[in-house]
C-alpha cells in the first residue's frame, strides 16, 4: 500500500492517492470490529515473532542454563496480534511526517477523514436517516488503540494548525470524535440517539443461567457481536460460572447479585475511560489553540471545549466536569482569552456559556459555577464592545443578561439557605462593572419591562426561551417541600388560608403561595436583596466612622 501510494504521488495523481488513505481507514475500522472474535492462540492470521526473554526470579535458572550452553539468547515465540493496526498507523504517520500540507491540503483533509473513520466510524444514509453501520475503534472499545490513533490525530492537528484549507474539516472531525469519546461505552445508532448500554447488558446477563444451570456457550456470546470489552467481560463470566457449575453441580451465584456486580465493574471502567480521554483532549486542544494563528480556528476550539462540557452536562457527569475544571482551569481560560471579540460573538459562544452556568446553578455545583462565571463576564465584555448604540433591543438584552443570572442565583441561595451563589455573583459584577449601585440599574430595567411595548416584548420572548426552563426547574422543586398554610382574616369577618410551604425564607414561602410565580418575582426579589445589602453596608460604614471618631 505504501509503495502504491508513493508511486501515485510521484505521478501527481493526488486524488487517486487519497483513495488509498481512505481504504486503509475503512479496513482498520472493519477489522477491529471482528478481531476480538478470532482465537489469538491458534489463529493463522497472526504472524509469529521471537521475543527475547528477560531475567526474572522465576525464569532465571532456565535462562542461564540455556544460554550457558552456547545455544544463544533465550527467546520465546509470540504472535504479533497488532500487525495490521501497526502497519496502517505507520502508513498514516509516514504521510503526515513527509507531506507539505500547505502545498497538498487535499492529502491533509484525506488524513483527517481517515482518522475520523478509524476512531468514530461512519454514519451512512439509509431509509431511516443517517445510521451508524460502521463502528470505529472507540465504539469497538479498543482502548489502547483508541489512544494511540487519537494521539496521531492530535499530532496531525499540530501540522495543520496553519493550513487554512484544513482547519474547518479538522474541527468538524474533532467534534465527531469527541462525541464518540465522551459517550463512554454507549453508542449512537443515529446522530442524535445515544443507545445506553445498560438495557442490552441486563438482557444478555439474564440469558446466562436458568434453573441453576448455564444456558449460553462461547459461540452464543460471539453471535451477539459485542464490542471488545463487553465481549471479554461475558467470556470471563462464562468461564467463572462454568467452574462453579462443574464443582458445585449447580450455579449458585444469584443473578441479581451478578447483574449488580457487572454493572459496577462496567461503570467503573467507563468512568476511567472517559477520564483518560478528557486528559488527552483538553491539553491537546490548548496546544492547538496556542499553535494556530487563525482567529476562526481559535474560536472553533473554544466552541469544541464548551461542547465537551455540554455533552458531560447532558450525561449528568458533574463530578467529571468539576475534576476537569479544577485540573485545567488555567489552560481553559487561556483558550477563551485569546479569542478576539469578533470571533467570540460570531461563534455564538455566549449560548453555550449560558447553558453551562445556568445548568451549574440549577445543579448547585459551586466549582463549575465559579468557572463559568468568569466566562459569563468575559462574554458580557465582548457583547458590550459590539453594541450598536442605536439598537435598543440589543442594549436591553445585554444589560439584562446579568439580571437573568442574578435572579436565579438569588432564588437558589434563598431556597438552599446558602448565600454563596448570590454573594459571589454580586461581588463579581460590582467589581467588573465598576459600579456600587447596580440595584438602581436593575430597577430601571424592570420598570422598562413593566411599561411594555413592542421592543421589550421581543426581548422578553427571547429571555423566556433562553432562561425560563432553568427557573422553572428550581421553582417547581419548591412544591416538594412540606406543606404549610397562611391564615387570613378573623372569626368576625371570615377566615381564609393560602397554601405555602414550610421554609425559613419569606421569599420562598411567597413564591410557593403564588401559583404563577416565575422569573419576574425572582428578579424583583434579587433587587430587594441588593437594597437590604446596601443598607447594611451603609450602616457598617457609619459604625466604623463612629468608632474611629470616638478614638
Amino acid at each position: 500500500g505504501n509503495s502504491l501510494y508513493m508511486d501515485l504521488i510521484k505521478d501527481r495523481k493526488y486524488e487517486d492517492a487519497t483513495f488509498g488513505i481512505m481504504s486503509f481507514a475503512y479496513l482498520l475500522a472493519e477489522y477491529v470490529s471482528i478481531k476480538h472474535f478470532i482465537d489469538k492462540k491458534f489463529g493463522w492470521w497472526f504472524p509469529d515473532e521471537q521475543e527475547l526473554v528477560k531475567s526474572s526470579p522465576h525464569n532465571i535458572p532456565l535462562k542461564l542454563n540455556y544460554e550457558s550452553r552456547g545455544i544463544g539468547r533465550l527467546g520465546q515465540t509470540i504472535k504479533n496480534t497488532d500487525w495490521v493496526e501497526d502497519r496502517i498507523l505507520s502508513f498514516f504517520k509516514q504521510i503526515q511526517e513527509n507531506t507539505d500540507f500547505q502545498k497538498f491540503p487535499l492529502l491533509g483533509n484525506s488524513l483527517i477523514n481517515a482518522y475520523e473513520i478509524t476512531l468514530a466510524g461512519k454514519f451512512s444514509k439509509t431509509s431511516k436517516g443517517y445510521e451508524k453501520n460502521l463502528l470505529g475503534v472507540i465504539e469497538n472499545q479498543i482502548f489502547n488503540l483508541s489512544e494511540k490513533v487519537y494521539q496521531q490525530f492530535i499530532d496531525l492537528g499540530s501540522k495543520l494548525a496553519r493550513v487554512e484549507e484544513c482547519n474547518g474539516n479538522y474541527i468538524n472531525a474533532s467534534m465527531r470524535i469527541k462525541t464518540a469519546m465522551l459517550d463512554g461505552l454507549s453508542v449512537r445508532s443515529f446522530p442524535g440517539k445515544l443507545v445506553d448500554w445498560k438495557p442490552d447488558i441486563t438482557k444478555k446477563l439474564n440469558m446466562f443461567t436458568s434453573g441453576g444451570h448455564i444456558t449460553v456457550d462461547s459461540e452464543r456470546i460471539i453471535s451477539w457481536k459485542l464490542p471488545k470489552y463487553f465481549h471479554e467481560t461475558f467470556v470471563d463470566i462464562l468461564g467463572k460460572l462454568s467452574v462453579e457449575e462443574e464443582i458445585e453441580r449447580i450455579v449458585i451465584t444469584d443473578p441479581e447479585w451478578l447483574t449488580k456486580e457487572v454493572f459496577e465493574l462496567i461503570k467503573k471502567k467507563e468512568n476511567e475511560v472517559i477520564r483518560k480521554r478528557i486528559d488527552l483532549m483538553i491539553p491537546s486542544m490548548a496546544k492547538l489553540s496556542a499553535q494556530s494563528e487563525d482567529e476562526v480556528f481559535k474560536s472553533y476550539i473554544g466552541g469544541a471545549i464548551l461542547s465537551t462540557f455540554n455533552q458531560l452536562i447532558d450525561q449528568n457527569r458533574w463530578k467529571t466536569i468539576q475534576t476537569t475544571v479544577q485540573k485545567y482551569r488555567k489552560e481553559l481560560f487561556k483558550i477563551f482569552i485569546v479569542i478576539n471579540t469578533k470571533q467570540f460573538v460570531e461563534a455564538e459562544l455566549r449560548d453555550q456559556i449560558d447553558h453551562g452556568i445556568f445548568s451549574a446553578l440549577v445543579k448547585r455545583n459551586k466549582v463549575v459555577f465559579y468557572f463559568y462565571l468568569g466566562l459569563f463576564y468575559l462574554t458580557q465584555s465582548h457583547l458590550r464592545q459590539v453594541l450598536d448604540k442605536k439598537d435598543n433591543q440589543a442594549i436591553l438584552k445585554t444589560l439584562r443578561r446579568p439580571l437573568m443570572l442574578g435572579g436565579l442565583a438569588y432564588l437558589v441561595s434563598e431556597l438552599d439557605q446558602d448565600s454563596y451563589y448570590i454573594s459571589t455573583f454580586t461581588r463579581q459584577i460590582e467589581y467588573l462593572s465598576n459600579t456600587q449601585n447596580i440595584e438602581d440599574l436593575y430597577k430601571q430595567l424592570i420598570d422598562i419591562k413593566k411599561k411594555g411595548g413592542f421592543t421589550f416584548f421581543n426581548v422578553g420572548l427571547e429571555e423566556a426561551n433562553r432562561y425560563r426552563h432553568f427557573y422553572r426547574d428550581v421553582i417547581n422543586s419548591i412544591s416538594e417541600l412540606p406543606k404549610d398554610y397562611i391564615t387570613h382574616g378573623s372569626s368576625l369577618f371570615g377566615m381564609s388560608s393560602t397554601e405555602t410551604v414550610k421554609h425559613p425564607s419569606e421569599f420562598v414561602r411567597k413564591m410557593a403561595s403564588f401559583r404563577f410565580s416565575d422569573m419576574d418575582e425572582c428578579q424583583e426579589g434579587y433587587i430587594e436583596w441588593l437594597k437590604k445589602r446596601r443598607q447594611v453596608q451603609n450602616l457598617i460604614k457609619v459604625l466604623k466612622l463612629k468608632i474611629k471618631n470616638e478614638k
